[in-house]
C-alpha cells in the first residue's frame, strides 16, 4: 500500500527513490538506536555508524538491485522490532504497541519475521530472570500478535482450507 501510495502522487520513479532513500534513513537510525539499547555506552557517532554498516549490507543490496521493495521494508525495520520487544520484555510496557506496529512491517516478509521472532524469543527465554515473567510477557506479545495479524492469517488459512478441500 505504501508503495502505490507513493507511486500514485510521485510517479514510479520519484516513488521509488523516496522509497528506498526513506527505507535507508529507517534503517540507519533504527539500527544505531538498537545498537545504544543493546549497549548503552555506544557513543552516537558510532551507532550511526553500524547503522550505515547494517544498511548497507549485501543482503539489503541484492534485494534492491533485485527490486524487492517488501524484504526492503521488512530489513529496515527488523532493529525498530528489535528494540520494542527488548523493551517490552524488560518491563516497559508502552513498547507493546510499537512492536506490534513494527511486527506488521516486518512480517512483509514472513520469513524475516520468523526467523528474527525465533531467535529473539529463543535469546529472551535463555536470558530470563523469572519464568514466569518471561512467560507472562510471552503469551500477552503472542495473543496481540495473532491478534494485529489476523488480517493475513485468516486470508492464507482461508486459502489453504479451500483448496484442501478441492483434492
Amino acid at each position: 500500500y505504501i508503495y502505490s501510495l507513493l507511486v500514485s502522487i510521485l510517479g514510479t520513479e520519484q516513488g521509488t527513490k523516496l522509497l528506498l532513500l526513506s527505507i535507508l534513513v529507517v534503517s540507519v537510525f533504527g539500527f544505531a538506536k538498537f545498537s545504544t539499547h543493546i549497549h548503552p555506552k555506544i557513543s552516537r557517532p558510532i551507532s550511526l555508524l553500524l547503522g550505515l554498516s547494517y544498511t548497507f549490507s549485501p543482503f539489503l543490496f541484492n534485494e534492491i538491485v533485485g527490486g524487492s521493495w517488501y524484504m526492503w521494508l521488512s530489513y529496515a525495520f527488523i532493529p525498530w522490532y528489535l528494540y520494542a520487544i527488548l523493551s517490552f520484555f524488560e518491563g516497559k510496557n508502552k513498547h507493546l504497541f510499537p512492536a506490534l506496529i513494527f511486527s506488521n512491517l516486518v512480517v512483509s516478509s514472513l520469513q524475516n519475521f520468523v526467523l528474527i521472532h525465533s531467535l529473539l524469543m529463543f535469546y529472551l527465554f535463555l536470558n530470563a530472570k523469572s519464568f514466569k515473567a518471561f512467560l507472562s510477557r510471552f503469551s500477552l506479545l503472542h495473543l496481540f500478535l495473532l491478534f494485529t495479524n489476523l488480517y493475513w492469517i485468516g486470508l492464507t488459512l482461508s486459502n489453504f482450507l479451500g483448496l484442501a478441500t478441492q483434492f
